[in-house]
């Protein structure tokens, strides 16, 4: 499925065509990055507010040291968790391969980009660190989709059609409830009548 079929504009009453496995693969793990980021920051804010004996205030100075922690937290996972997903679905698309080395590749790009505050001196222990964690996290999801029969983030078939519903049917069930409706009425009507 050519990107002309789901980018093209949609005639009326024409259902949306599923959309590729790559936006779903893409946006779960960019939303799964995003989602422990902001545990892990928010961890480690209260960790912070703990070490520095948060005394005035303690619950709304903790409440404020989880929430900076979580918003920058999820911030930085999740962009590196956007980039390393974009760039292993590039190179995916590049090599027309989808194997461990797409992620080795991701991991390597993205530890060096990100490990530019550490220093030089830090940039390739990190780079090649990154390499072998995107390579075995690669492998895994790879064995795993390996042994599941395709694609983790494979989009769902359209479901089936309802059957139609004859109008007979819907008059019959309308012209039911509608005779209960004034019994109940009649009924209703009669016992305040008696009060």
């Amino acid at each position: 499925m050519g990107a002309d079929s789901w980018l093209r504009t949609l005639e009326p009453g024409e259902k949306p065509p599923p959309a590729p496995g790559w936006i779903l693969e893409f946006s779960t793990q960019s939303c799964s990055g995003i989602c422990g980021g902001l545990a892990w920051g928010g961890w480690r804010g209260l960790l912070l507010a703990r070490e520095e004996g948060v005394s005035k205030a303690p619950k709304q100075k903790a409440t404020n040291y989880f929430v900076r922690g979580a918003l920058w937290g999820g911030a930085r996972v999740g962009v590196f968790a956007a980039t390393f997903s974009a760039l292993a679905l590039t190179a995916e698309a590049l090599r027309k391969k989808r194997d461990a080395a797409n992620y080795g590749g991701a991991g390597a790009f993205c530890a060096a980009l990100f490990s530019h505050r550490a220093g030089l001196a830090l940039a390739f222990p990190f780079t090649v660190g990154g390499a072998v964690a995107g390579a075995a996290l690669g492998g895994l999801q790879v064995e795993l989709e390996r042994l599941t029969g395709g694609k983790i983030f494979e989009t769902k078939p359209e479901e089936p059609e309802l059957p139609s519903v004859n109008a007979e049917d819907v008059a019959a069930v309308v012209t039911s409830i509608e005779r209960k409706l004034a019994a109940t009425s009649a009924l209703t009507a009669g016992e305040k009548q008696e009060n």
